[in-house]
């Protein structure tokens, strides 16, 4: 369009005329012949630059502009085919995304925002990525949603008791302790008996957004694993890990 209307303009046409025939106001044609004198472009210049894009043009007509931040969009669909690799989380995506924001000086989104636009990708355009377990990679624990009823044979009372599972995400072997409370020291014993059952630890300690072991779980930022859970997880040598929202961050 500025190529237009400043050949227009050296034709002899009047920024009225123009605008009119363009069907942009004046104060549009004002600015870019404006910027034309201020440049001291000769007539030469803006027909010969038939074989520029418009964007190069207006840094011609407007070099402080360019030389603004622009917000950078990520690139989803990259994104996208990267998390089917392994090892590779959202937050390392964001990481890199802005490093490439600052390296060009260029403005970027914050995690949230990434996130959050990412999903939004993802359902707009309908994807699903298949989850690929390996051996010895992923163990996912948490407390079952209902309580289970306990009878005691002597005495018949019956009482509430809490139930721990967990699940091999390669093989699906699973392990399952009822516990009376979800008390920390539940919460640890369980752990430490499912590994003895399983004869080893994983790599990579998978759960759900649990209050018995996370002290801070702010929305689509690591969570901070309390001290006792996170010594367990470095004794055993696991990374910590929870799932969100049918997804699983680091």
């Amino acid at each position: 369009m500025a190529k237009e209307i400043l050949l227009c303009f050296l034709n002899g046409d009047s920024q009225q005329r123009i605008a009119s025939s363009f069907k942009v106001s004046r104060n549009t044609v004002s600015r870019i012949v404006s910027a034309y004198m201020v440049q001291e472009l000769e007539a030469s210049d803006v027909s010969g630059l038939s074989g520029l894009t418009s964007e190069a043009l207006h840094e011609r007509l407007f070099p402080t502009e360019t030389l603004a931040p622009q917000q950078v969009m990520p690139d989803y669909e990259y994104g996208h085919r990267e998390l089917l690799t392994d090892w590779v989380t959202v937050k390392q995506l964001w990481e890199k995304y802005v490093m490439d924001c600052r390296e060009s000086r260029n403005l970027y989104f914050r995690y949230t925002q990434f996130y959050k636009k990412y999903r939004d990708y993802v359902d707009t355009h309908r994807l699903t990525m298949h989850i690929r377990h390996k051996p010895d990679e992923k163990v996912m624990v948490d407390w079952a949603g209902k309580t289970i009823p306990f009878y005691n044979p002597v005495t018949g009372e019956v009482s509430k008791v809490y139930l721990f599972v967990s699940t091999l995400s390669f093989s699906m072997y699973c392990y399952a302790e009822v516990f009376s409370n979800m008390k920390e020291a539940s919460w640890i014993a369980a752990h430490i008996h499912m590994m003895e059952y399983y004869g080893g630890s994983a790599r990579i300690l998978v759960s759900d957004n649990l209050k018995t072991g996370i002290i801070s779980n702010r929305k689509h930022e690591d969570p901070i694993a309390n001290k006792v859970c996170q010594e367990l997880a470095d004794h055993y040598g696991m990374a910590l890990m929870r799932v969100l929202g049918g997804s699983e961050t680091a």
